[in-house]
């Protein structure tokens, strides 16, 4: 079975609700630049919605197989 790299942090956004760059320093120990480019390749992908004035981004897929259909367009 192949797993897709970011497997780990769609299931912990699916679980929370939210993206944010703390909550995958938090989850994570990411440092900031690695949780922030992450967010921002989900960005890219549909996955999660710009940041608001408060860095948290909404989540824009319902479960992992919308995800990775985002991921594979």
């Amino acid at each position: 079975i192949n797993i897709h790299p970011y497997d780990p942090i769609i299931d912990l956004l699916l679980s929370e609700g939210y993206a944010s760059v703390s909550l995958l320093e938090d989850k994570f120990s990411f440092s900031k630049e690695k949780a922030y480019y992450i967010l921002e390749d989900l960005e890219f992908y549909e996955l999660v919605s710009d940041e608001d004035e408060l860095g948290i981004r909404d989540i824009l897929f319902e479960d992992k197989e919308e995800a990775y259909e985002l991921f594979n367009q």
